[in-house]
């Protein structure tokens, strides 16, 4: 058991990070986005995941949307996911978590428990969300903006004529003003858009529904597999190190 142990806690020595036995390590790793903190460019709900959860609540009832969610939870991230990331060469992987499977809203500070892409039954349901994010330019980590271009030129050119010095921080003027007509005006409005795909689904079909992110369901971007485990694969400084 010290012996496992001692392989996987780390620590640093000099400018290296090393197990407790003194072997020298190279992180090379991912972030597993979308599940424990979800995210909309990832699994295609417009707007902001609590305005999702509201949605789905009153789309399938507070017990189909538990019932969703919950399995959604077991099926995003699994055996398969990490056995797969360990094939490409990765040793770590990034969790982004939401405080809100530690603490409820209603109870703040009060610790509660928890358990622990798509393929074509949870994207032939939303599609039609799907296909109106991308005309409408929403959420805007997945979209273009040309199809809304009417709707910004002249926001942003009154912006530019009567606020030229206006520069929010961090990212100036532009990103402010899409934030606010992208990512809110745009945006929040579709989430009953997004709560009819799911009317009429009892509690056992949405909890079916959430399979679709399941490893095995998924479909793999070979392209993309190929880079992180070229990226993943040991260097020759790296070998070097780790034999210091």
């Amino acid at each position: 058991m010290r012996a496992g142990i001692d392989d996987v806690w780390l620590r640093t020595s000099g400018d290296r990070l090393v197990t407790r036995g003194g072997r020298a390590v190279l992180l090379r790793g991912v972030n597993v986005g979308g599940w424990m903190n979800m995210e909309n460019f990832i699994t295609g709900f417009p707007a902001t995941e609590s305005l999702q959860r509201e949605a789905l609540s009153r789309a399938l009832g507070e017990d189909g949307a538990r019932r969703f969610f919950d399995r959604f939870l077991d099926v995003f991230w699994a055996d398969a996911d990490a056995a797969f990331l360990a094939s490409l060469g990765v040793n770590l992987v990034r969790l982004p978590v939401s405080y809100r499977h530690f603490e409820d809203d209603a109870q703040p500070f009060e610790l509660i428990l928890v358990h622990a892409a798509p393929d074509s039954p949870y994207l032939t349901r939303i599609r039609p969300v799907l296909d109106k994010k991308a005309r409408l330019g929403v959420d805007a980590w997945g979209s273009l903006d040309t199809g809304v271009r009417h709707i910004l030129d002249p926001i942003e050119e009154t912006f530019r004529r009567e606020f030229p010095d206006f520069d929010p921080f961090p990212f100036g003027q532009r990103s402010w003003i899409h934030t606010l007509v992208r990512h809110i005006l745009l945006a929040e409005p579709m989430a009953e858009d997004f709560a009819r795909c799911f009317n009429g689904l009892s509690g056992d079909q949405a909890a079916a529904l959430a399979e679709s992110f399941a490893f095995e369901r998924c479909v793999r971007r070979e392209r993309l597999c190929e880079i992180l485990r070229q990226a993943a694969a040991p260097t020759e400084r790296g070998r070097a190190t780790a034999a210091k």
